[in-house]
């Protein structure tokens, strides 16, 4: 083989295997897509923060009822959410075709045997044949979604809420994210193809569909897919249910009620005793209990933010004081306590019930 054919073989190959990995990260890229809802994104690596608070307050008062509780969100939405790409497996590939291109160059720099065309189309399908492991080598680990959560629960639009929804990625990835409601159909695309980094994620929404218009209550599902940046092959979708108050003019202004609410025994030894809490709520909803002593301060939860059905609810206490917790659990002093009942319903409606016990 004279010395210009070698030269243009080890050029040529030396090229394609340069070139490789940024045309299979190219490809990656093109994977992606646009975003153009609502809905606004923000990445962190090791720690998240979003470009929407929220700030909200709630007054109860002893056997009295409240409106509808809102809390003001501010928002930084952007039609388009920024990416950045990993280059791992990227550097990896390049690696590999820079020692596969110099072991060439050191081999055709030597005398060419007999044959040598066809040992060169051997190493070429060889070369080949690394090229493709090497990128399903790059993807065998799949993108995984870890620690979905979404608040509130129960959200309600009509007031001003907005559902923020956190989650974490072990790579970067593609994700698609949408809202279904309780039939199955897609009611809103969050993220269509987006790049996110590795780390926490946060999506916020507004609670309109795909065509600008508040959704109508009920219930739903939010559905996250991560797909390899490379290869496309997705990883395993993550999903979780929330509900949503009424809307459209439709509020709902009614707060739960609390009724019979007693609490046994009344009159509880220092040293501390078995209480049992129980009352009725009129209507679902997220229930706190609470021992307060007579300078008002919180001694002990035996519910907080509970989810309750309408009906019966029952709660326990062992009688202790837990306001030093877990540095020590404290016997009460003589005196007057409180028991503590908020029931807080989808709407963001509260209520709040009370009852005296006695220590002695």
């Amino acid at each position: 083989m004279g010395k210009f054919t070698k030269f243009l073989a080890v050029f040529t190959i030396s090229t394609i295997l340069f070139t490789y990995p940024a045309f299979a990260m190219g490809k990656g890229m093109m994977k992606g897509g646009s975003q153009g809802s609502q809905t606004s994104t923000t990445q962190t690596s090791s720690s998240s923060s979003s470009h929407d608070h929220s700030s909200s307050s709630s007054s109860n008062s002893t056997s009295s009822s409240s409106g509808s509780t809102s809390s003001g969100t501010s928002s930084s939405t952007h039609d388009h959410s920024s990416t950045s790409t990993s280059q791992t497996g990227t550097n990896q590939t390049a690696s590999q075709a820079k020692k596969m291109a110099m072991t060439m160059t050191k081999a055709m720099s030597k005398k060419a045997p007999a044959g040598s065309a066809s040992t060169l189309q051997s190493m070429m399908k060889q070369i080949a044949m690394q090229m493709r492991n090497s990128q399903q080598n790059s993807s065998t680990q799949l993108p995984r979604i870890d620690g979905l959560t979404i608040n509130p629960t129960a959200v309600n639009f009509e007031n001003g809420q907005t559902l923020e929804i956190s989650f974490n990625l072990n790579q970067m990835a593609v994700v698609t994210a949408a809202i279904y409601n309780s039939a199955g159909n897609k009611v809103k695309t969050l993220l269509n193809g987006i790049h996110l980094n590795a780390g926490v994620n946060k999506i916020t929404w507004t609670g309109t569909d795909d065509s600008g218009n508040k959704v109508a209550a009920g219930n739903y599902v939010i559905q996250i897919t991560p797909a390899d940046m490379i290869s496309g092959k997705t990883g395993e979708t993550v999903s979780a249910q929330f509900s949503v108050g009424s809307v459209n003019n439709t509020a709902d202004t009614t707060a739960p009620q609390i009724t019979g609410l007693t609490v046994t025994p009344s009159t509880i030894p220092l040293t501390g005793a078995n209480v049992t809490i129980s009352f009725e709520i009129s209507e679902n909803a997220k229930v706190t209990v609470q021992v307060l002593n007579s300078s008002n301060q919180v001694i002990a939860t035996p519910l907080n933010n509970a989810d309750k059905s309408a009906g019966t609810v029952t709660a326990t206490w062992d009688g202790k004081d837990y306001s030093m917790y877990p540095t020590m659990i404290m016997n009460l002093q003589a005196g007057t306590y409180t028991i503590k009942v908020t029931a807080v319903d989808a709407s963001g409606n509260s209520n709040t019930a009370t009852f005296q016990i006695t220590a002695a």
